[in-house]
């Protein structure tokens, strides 16, 4: 039995560190004794690819099922809330973008803004039928003004994006720049095209591949 290094409490759970490795454990018992215990083994053996498109999925349903409790039960629509979906819609999206990307080339991206990604995306998979659906673009809504932004301002507001989702205060601890909003019907009907988009595209990569 090998000793352990560490041990970090999680809730029933807890995290062995043996050698560098985490095995889950629960009051220090053998793991196979733990049938009903969701374990990270379950990702064991898979390819890069596979790996994120499964956190992606996971990301853009736990999104689609927080954004679909906020208008039929009840749940707070507050931004707090609103940006929690968020932050799990974009990181979804630049999951998917990124295991399709490690499908191509082995590896994945080590960038989070998703005009890069999609753009990537793109170059690797040019045919007309391989488009994902994500709403993240930038665009100007000024009235009056055509929908067009300066390149230094489409540079910044991606480079903040999902930063702004995923903390309410900036580095300095202030509250970003600009007001933000949220509209949760709106949201869950881009987050439902997206996992459509998904389903029928992680398909089509797997046997374009």
């Amino acid at each position: 039995m090998k000793k352990v290094k560490s041990l970090i409490k999680i809730g029933a759970a807890a995290v062995c560190f043996l050698e560098g490795k985490a095995v889950l454990d629960r009051k220090n018992k053998n793991i196979s004794s733990l049938p009903k215990l969701v374990k990270s083994t379950s990702l064991a053996g898979l390819d890069n690819a596979a790996i994120h498109f499964s956190l992606a999925r996971a990301n853009l349903e736990a999104a689609r099922l927080l954004c679909s409790a906020i208008i039929n039960d009840g749940l707070d629509c507050s931004w707090s809330h609103g940006s929690v979906v968020l932050s799990s819609y974009y990181h979804g999206c630049e999951l998917f973008y990124k295991g399709a990307i490690a499908k191509k080339t082995g590896g994945a991206a080590k960038v989070h803004r998703l005009d890069q990604l999609r753009d990537e995306f793109k170059r690797l998979y040019p045919d007309d039928a391989f488009v994902f659906f994500e709403n993240f673009e930038v665009v100007n809504l000024k009235a009056g003004e055509k929908p067009e932004v300066k390149k230094e301002e489409i540079e910044s507001a991606y480079k903040l994006m999902d930063q702004s989702f995923r903390y309410h205060l900036d580095r300095a601890d202030n509250l970003w720049e600009g007001i933000r909003a949220f509209d949760a019907q709106s949201c869950l009907k881009d987050i439902e095209k997206s996992l459509e988009s998904y389903h029928k595209l992680c398909e089509a990569i797997h046997q374009s591949s």
